[in-house]
């Protein structure tokens, strides 16, 4: 007897893949956010990913939480920095919410340190951890080339000061000039 023609045969591939849909389907529908029905149409976002503890759910609420109006922002990096103290994905998440570049809250220094600080406690899964690593080097690198385009700006702005006092100085002469013209001719007649 042959016993992919089995009825019982779990391991049948094509029932293996509907069985894994089905599992994948439910596992996603469990992590809906639920409405609390009060109004606030902003379910906490933090607490839909911090359920599970991966790399793809931090990448998942990096942007979701871009997506949310500054209020809800806040809310958001109230509740992570409470659970920050005791959850290292937590505290992963409050830096990318101050890290990312759409974050209405955005504090590369604040994000640096969080990054550092939940690196240093390993109690974060491999991926996570790399993830921690790229994002910290990402806003180093982000508030090096904005502190960079500042000081250009500056040198941009001490240079068109000295080139508005030389205009001026130019226009000075230029005046002085015309008249001692009109002077030198008023003479003549």
């Amino acid at each position: 007897m042959d016993k992919s023609a089995h009825p019982m045969n779990v391991f049948n591939p094509p029932r293996l893949f509907y069985l894994t849909a089905i599992m994948l389907a439910l596992a996603g529908c469990a992590q809906l956010p639920q409405n609390s029905g009060k109004g606030d149409s902003h379910a906490p976002v933090a607490d839909t990913y911090l359920s599970r503890s991966d790399f793809r759910s931090i990448l998942a609420f990096s942007q979701d939480f871009t997506k949310l109006p500054l209020e809800a922002q806040r809310k958001e990096l109230t509740r992570l920095n409470q659970a920050a103290a005791y959850n290292a994905q937590s505290k992963l998440m409050l830096a990318m919410a101050y890290g990312l570049p759409d974050s209405q809250l955005r504090d590369a220094p604040k994000a640096l340190a969080l990054l550092d600080e939940a690196a240093a406690e390993k109690r974060l899964d491999e991926e996570s951890l790399m993830l921690a690593a790229i994002m910290r080097n990402y806003i180093s690198e982000m508030s090096k080339s904005a502190q960079k385009a500042r000081d250009e700006q500056k040198r941009a702005d001490a240079s068109q000061q000295k080139l508005d006092e030389l205009q001026k100085k130019l226009d000075d002469l230029k005046n002085i000039e015309k008249t001692m013209v009109d002077r030198d001719q008023g003479v003549k007649k």
